[in-house]
């Protein structure tokens, strides 16, 4: 439930109320038992009309669905507009150039997982060496543990 401010006409208190939007209850004063009046709320008022509101929703839906578009169609993942443009002037330049766009996304895309398969290789060749040393030393303390255990102790 929403919750209004009412103030008393005689001695000035607030007072908070919860009721429902359609009720218009009886408030009296806490402190005077006099009438209390419902105040204006400008955190309402200051919102602009409801037709900016839809249009603004309509804009970001329509945003929405052009990024989607981009990604599934283009594989374009993320677009930030450069200088003065806008996105609406960046979707309609990937519409344009759409085969372009994919191109260079493949090529990216290649570019990238042969760096990654290069790194992968260099990877394992490091960790072929590591392995021996690893094994040294796990044997040799294994080695020291059986040593232990067959002592003698008094």
């Amino acid at each position: 439930m929403p919750t209004y401010a009412y103030k008393c006409r005689a001695c000035k208190v607030n007072r908070d109320v919860f009721h429902r939007m359609a009720e218009t209850p009886e408030v009296s004063c806490p402190v005077c038992g006099g009438p209390m009046v419902k105040v204006p709320c400008l955190f309402n008022m200051s919102r602009g009309s409801s037709a900016d509101a839809r249009r603004a929703a309509d804009q970001a839906k329509r945003r929405a669905d052009m990024k989607v578009e981009l990604r599934q169609d283009y594989g374009v993942e993320n677009v930030s507009p450069i200088g003065k443009s806008d996105f609406e002037s960046v979707y309609k330049d990937v519409k344009a150039s759409g085969e372009a766009v994919r191109e260079q996304m493949a090529a990216s895309a290649e570019k990238n997982a042969a760096k990654t398969a290069a790194k992968q290789r260099e990877w394992k060749k490091g960790a072929v060496k590591r392995v021996p040393k690893k094994s040294r030393a796990i044997a040799k303390r294994q080695k020291e543990r059986a040593a232990k255990d067959r002592a003698i102790r008094l």
